[in-house]
């Protein structure tokens, strides 16, 4: 199951070879590392930070080519939006407003609309559902 991934790590000498890979109950390699090794990825991982996001807003964004969507009516489809708590909807508010700072979303004006409600994630906290 790590058949090669050994080599191929080396190769950008995150590991020696005192080093080992096992395969994991989940069929993922997991690495015991030798003290060496440790710093050696430690301070790999510092050369790069720039590269790693810092938060789930930290995402970035390419725009290399103009999106088109093709549709099949001329029809506007706006749906209204879902009745939420107080609470809900604060969150709601919070949370767009996080992604329009991170650019990951931008105003739009345009006659289509489509309704969000919040969905619970596994660690207690709330993600926004657009419905299409």
């Amino acid at each position: 199951m790590c058949e090669g991934l050994y080599d191929k790590v080396l190769e950008f000498g995150t590991l020696n070879r005192g080093d080992w890979l096992s395969p994991s109950s989940s069929g993922k390699c997991t690495v015991s590392m030798e003290e060496n090794s440790q710093c050696n990825s430690d301070s790999l991982l510092g050369n790069f930070t720039h590269i790693f996001s810092e938060d789930s807003y930290d995402v970035g964004c390419i725009r290399l080519e103009p999106q088109k969507v093709v549709l099949t009516s001329e029809l506007a489809v706006s749906l209204l939006p879902y009745r939420t708590s107080p609470q809900n909807n604060i969150e709601i508010e919070t949370q767009i407003k996080r992604v329009l700072e991170a650019n990951i979303i931008k105003p739009s004006h345009s006659l289509y609309a489509a309704p969000v409600t919040l969905v619970k994630r596994k660690d207690e906290g709330r993600r926004p559902l657009k419905k299409h």
